[in-house]
């Protein structure tokens, strides 16, 4: 046969490395899947996400709430009645 060179025979080593690792992956992930605890695992960790999220959701709805109040406090603010407006031309007052 042939010889290799050497870049060839490292990278034919690294590919060898990986899939090994792969199949311990697989092995860790069936034998996890059959114990029931992965399931479990991933139970639990989606109800956290789950709750996070919930939890995130209530401040951005306070702050929205904060933000519109605010709003309409100034908004109230410049419409108040003790404000009056003078007509340029007739001088007579009028109220907005």
């Amino acid at each position: 046969m042939y010889r290799r060179s050497q870049s060839l025979q490292t990278i034919l080593e690294i590919r060898q490395e990986m899939a090994r690792q792969a199949d311990h992956d697989v092995d860790l992930f069936t034998e996890l899947v059959r114990s029931g605890k992965f399931s479990k695992d991933r139970k639990e960790k989606n109800q956290k996400v789950k709750d996070q999220k919930a939890k995130d959701q209530k401040v951005k709805d306070h702050k929205v709430l904060r933000r519109k109040n605010s709003n309409a406090e100034v908004l109230n603010a410049t419409k108040s009645p003790s404000v009056k407006l003078v007509e340029p031309r007739s001088g007579k007052e009028r109220l907005d």
